[in-house]
């Protein structure tokens, strides 16, 4: 159950509707600085592949304790589930730390949301943008992390976990299936529901979608159901049945849940301009980011507002100059708005900072007129 956590684009939009966030508002100056240096530490951690380090940043016990908060059930029964999930969740942390390190590990800041502090890490991969908040707790002089929060797909690690381990939890304490749903949940409806992560770990796309419709309405209107049933959907194509049960989510679900998702639906129906509202008010909650930016010139370029995708750009470049997602996509902004040194200063960062080379690469008809202008003479 704790791989299906790895899977980003199955994973729960399980966060709840959050004050936004406060930066440093609610720590001390001290505590601000050494907060800061623990999160700066555990993203080099990450991005350097030191597995040590990260799962030593981690509260694993403190993190159980959140998980089973709301079982009713003597010690003595939850002593094996306890075994159980304590050496799932050390192996766990370590995966984690692998999955997010080939996606660019960037530290952003430290937030304070709700008077609890989060290391906010930004994460660029083929799979998409995901900001990832690292729930902090200082004990004893040091800061440890016990949870975290998927602020792009909504992940709240704990309540996964807690959602993927109903089944054995059902038989600790048989009412906190009827707490969380309501009546008429059967072990089958349960085994059923817990398949959703595995299948869609193993790309059952169609799997996940059958299953999920044939739920009862309690399950099949929880976040995690209708998450794993919406993203499988984007899986397996058929845009207007991936864009009806994502909209009609939204409609559901308090924001910001499946909200950052509609840029895609917005962008696949060429609503522009919703597409843009829905990216602002994400990045309104989120702070200003150059692969935010990034990807509202993208937008802007594909609806034919070539000067303001070439404005946004520029200054998603100005805020992070060496930003990989942001010089890779100025490439497509800056050849067609013809801003021939834009696109050799994003080259040339490109080559720099991240290992490209684009020397004798550059025969695509795209690059056509980019190759007539001096500024291409490095690359011909």
């Amino acid at each position: 159950m704790f791989a299906a956590l790895l899977a980003v684009t199955a994973g729960a939009l399980l966060a709840q509707d959050q004050p936004a966030p406060v930066i440093l508002g609610a720590l001390s100056k001290e505590q601000a600085a050494s907060a800061e240096a623990f999160a700066r530490a555990y993203t080099q951690a990450i991005a350097s592949g030191d597995l040590d380090t990260c799962a030593a940043s981690w509260d694993s016990e403190r993190m159980i304790e959140l998980i089973i908060e709301d079982v009713k059930a003597p010690a003595a029964r939850l002593k094996g589930f306890l075994t159980g999930m304590r050496q799932g969740v050390q192996a766990m942390i370590p995966q984690i730390c692998q999955h997010w390190q080939v996606r660019e590990p960037t530290f952003k800041r430290v937030v304070v949301i709700g008077g609890v502090p989060m290391a906010r890490l930004r994460f660029v991969g083929d799979d998409g943008i995901a900001f990832v908040d690292f729930v902090m707790r200082h004990k004893q002089g040091e800061w440890r992390i016990v949870n975290l929060h998927n602020r792009s797909v909504g992940l709240d690690m704990v309540e996964q976990l807690r959602m993927t381990s109903l089944t054995a939890l059902a038989s600790l304490d048989r009412g906190i299936v009827e707490r969380m749903f309501g009546s008429g949940i059967t072990s089958k409806d349960l085994k059923a529901f817990g398949s959703l992560g595995q299948d869609a770990i193993r790309g059952e796309f169609q799997s996940v979608i059958d299953t999920y419709r044939k739920l009862p309405e309690g399950l099949r209107n929880s976040a995690l159901a209708t998450s794993s049933y919406v993203s499988a959907l984007g899986q397996v194509g058929g845009d207007d049945d991936y864009i009806k049960a994502l909209e009609d989510a939204a409609a559901r679900f308090p924001a910001p849940m499946f909200r950052f998702m509609q840029v895609d639906a917005h962008f696949l129906k060429k609503r522009w301009s919703k597409a843009i509202t829905v990216l602002e008010e994400f990045a309104a909650t989120i702070g200003r980011d150059a692969t935010l930016l990034a990807l509202h010139a993208s937008i802007l370029l594909e609806s034919g507002q070539v000067p303001k995708a070439m404005a946004v750009m520029q200054d998603a470049l100005k805020l992070e100059p060496k930003c990989h997602y942001a010089n890779m996509t100025s490439l497509d902004v800056f050849l067609k708005g013809e801003d021939w040194a834009s696109v050799a200063r994003s080259i040339e960062v490109l080559e720099k900072d991240h290992g490209y080379d684009f020397r004798g690469n550059i025969d695509d008809e795209v690059w056509a007129a980019f190759k007539k202008s001096p500024e291409s003479k490095p690359w011909r």
